[in-house]
């Protein structure tokens, strides 16, 4: 994590930092895979409302969504895991937002208003993790590619101006939430190092 070393921490409160991340990020892994199983498929209700159609095609996509969260379950109680800690916080959100993107795809809209649940994992995940900035721009990146995949081949050269006009006011909210996020990851980090200093500040003096 090279933004620690720009905090300027001793070796020590780097060492002791990275091991409360990482304990950190662990429990809020196996919180956010639980989200997927319990969430996801409770959401098909608006699948009903929106795509009565689709439903039992977004119904499988779901439930497939929801069991991809069982892995993960176990894969946090393996050793790699510790090791490689950083990679749930871009794996969890990329995850739902693989399924939504196929159900923007078959819906056959460059419009459908699910861009808003491709917009919750981001956000949704950010409440979870602690991201890194490197972190945060693979997931952003990740998951506007799944958007634009998603979307783009639905797009007809010869529609309705309305539903061209959708697309770009969806693409540029999803946009701008990237923006705003890494924007304020970092003012979330920096607060996160002086809280972090603070307390082993309180302890050095307890100790002494």
């Amino acid at each position: 994590m090279p933004e620690i070393a720009e905090a300027r921490l001793t070796r020590e409160q780097q060492q002791k930092f990275l091991a409360e991340d990482r304990n950190q990020t662990l429990r809020n892994a196996a919180i956010a895979a639980w989200i997927i199983i319990l969430m996801v498929p409770t959401c098909t209700m608006l699948d009903y409302a929106a795509y009565p159609e689709h439903y039992w095609t977004f119904l499988l996509l779901r439930i497939l969504c929801a069991l991809s969260g069982i892995p993960i379950l176990v894969a946090l109680k393996q050793n790699w895991a510790k090791a490689n800690y950083r990679i749930f916080p871009v794996i969890l959100p990329v995850i739902p937002a693989m399924f939504i993107g196929l159900m923007i795809y078959i819906s056959g809209e460059s419009h459908s208003s699910y861009y808003a649940g491709l917009t919750l994992c981001i956000v949704g995940t950010s409440f979870v993790f602690h991201w890194t900035y490197k972190e945060l721009a693979w997931t952003q990146g990740i998951v506007i590619a799944i958007y634009l995949a998603a979307t783009i081949p639905n797009l007809k050269p010869n529609g309705d101006i309305r539903v061209l006009g959708l697309f770009v006011n969806n693409t540029i909210f999803i946009v701008l939430n990237c923006i705003i996020l890494f924007i304020s990851s970092k003012h979330h980090y920096a607060i996160r190092i002086r809280e972090f200093v603070g307390r082993c500040r309180v302890e050095q003096q307890n100790q002494e």
